[in-house]
């Protein structure tokens, strides 16, 4: 039984390309699933159902070693920080709820329900944000200052330099969105461009949105029956009155099988 499970940990870790730090969660994670599973020696019976009586589920179990999108709580962020962060699944809760994840840019454990799994992806498709430092400078240099708005350079009437019509001022009244601002065709696109954490946070949306109206059921696929894919359509869209784009993401089915 030590060998088997020496094995399975080794095609883990391999899979999952993690370190041997990681034995451990790779050996629970195992354990996990083995209590989950038919058992020869108790009649097919399943270990955790005999031991807590309980109905056995497998919708929360998830590929070990994926790379997974956790939400960060408004009391750890500012309002424009991202609102999750990358990191590794590598576990599952024992007396508490939700799953384990390493976090590999502030290399630490962190427990949370509250994610959205990429079980295609591994630790290699974390990419580290780059730290940008901005250092202040006494040479500045004058750029000559270009005219946005055209304003009424003259009164006509010297007696009513108090008074002015706003109707003179001419206005810009439309926003041009940055040409630095791409709409991403795919998933992979989305997941490679600068504003990669803005995608993310539409889909988080996208997903919460979902969820809280039941759009969807998970079942077990009829025999003979072929289920249709899915796909992310991303949308920037220009709000009325602001300056800042809105990053929209929509999980939608393909009409063809």
């Amino acid at each position: 039984m030590n060998r088997t499970l020496v094995e399975r940990v080794r095609c883990l870790l391999s899979q999952s390309q993690l370190p041997r730090s990681f034995w451990s969660e790779a050996l629970n994670t195992i354990v996990h699933v083995l209590n989950l599973t038919p058992c020869v020696h108790l009649e097919f019976d399943v270990p955790d159902k005999m031991w807590s009586d309980n109905e056995i589920s497998y919708d929360h179990l998830r590929v070990f070693g994926c790379k997974a999108f956790v939400h960060i709580s408004k009391d750890e962020r500012s309002k424009l920080d991202a609102k999750t962060r990358p990191c590794v699944f590598i576990g599952y809760g024992q007396d508490e709820l939700g799953y384990r994840f390493y976090d590999p840019v502030q290399k630490k454990l962190v427990r949370s329900r509250d994610a959205m799994f990429m079980e295609y992806h591994t630790i290699q498709d974390i990419e580290k944000t780059d730290v940008i430092e901005f250092q202040y400078s006494d040479n500045l240099i004058d750029l000559d200052p270009v005219p946005l708005t055209h304003f009424p350079t003259q009164v006509e009437d010297e007696a009513h330099d108090d008074q002015h019509d706003i109707s003179d001022v001419e206005t810009p009244t439309q926003v041009e969105m940055d040409d630095d601002i791409h709409e991403q065709s795919h998933y992979e696109e989305a997941m490679g461009d600068e504003n990669k954490m803005k995608w993310v946070d539409a889909m988080q949306d996208e997903m919460k949105s979902l969820h809280e109206n039941h759009s969807f059921k998970l079942i077990k696929l009829p025999k003979r029956k072929i289920a249709l894919k899915n796909m992310w359509v991303y949308k920037v869209k220009q709000e009325e009155h602001t300056s800042q784009p809105r990053y929209k993401a929509r999980l939608v089915v393909k009409g063809f099988s």
